[in-house]
C-alpha cells in the first residue's frame, strides 16, 4: 500500500502542473517521446540532487508526469473510440 502522504504529495503535483501548463487540453498535445523526455529530466536531476528531500520532490514529480502521460493515453484511447463507433455507424456498420 502507498503510503496516503506520498498520493497526496502526487496529488498536489499534479494539479500544479495542470495550473501551470493547462492541464488534459495541454497534457494531450504531447506523445510519448515528449513524456519520456520529461521524465529523463527529473530522473537526472534525482541523481543530480544531494538532499533526500530535494531527490523525493523530483521523484514526486517523475510518478506526477507518470500519471499525467497515463491519462493522457486514456483520453487519446477513449476519443479513438469513439471516432471508430462514429465511422462504423456512417458506414451502416453495428458496433
Amino acid at each position: 500500500m502507498i503510503p496516503p502522504e506520498i498520493i497526496t504529495d502526487i496529488e498536489r503535483e499534479r494539479q500544479r502542473q495542470d495550473e501551470q501548463w493547462g492541464g488534459a487540453e495541454h497534457d494531450d498535445t504531447h506523445g510519448s517521446v515528449d513524456w519520456m523526455r520529461y521524465r529523463r529530466k527529473f530522473e537526472d536531476r534525482v541523481l543530480l540532487y544531494d538532499g533526500p528531500q530535494t531527490r523525493r520532490d523530483a521523484l514526486i514529480k517523475i510518478a506526477a508526469l507518470a500519471i499525467a502521460q497515463i491519462e493522457s493515453l486514456a483520453r487519446k484511447q477513449e476519443k479513438n473510440r469513439a471516432r471508430a463507433a462514429t465511422a462504423r455507424r456512417a458506414m451502416g456498420w453495428k458496433s
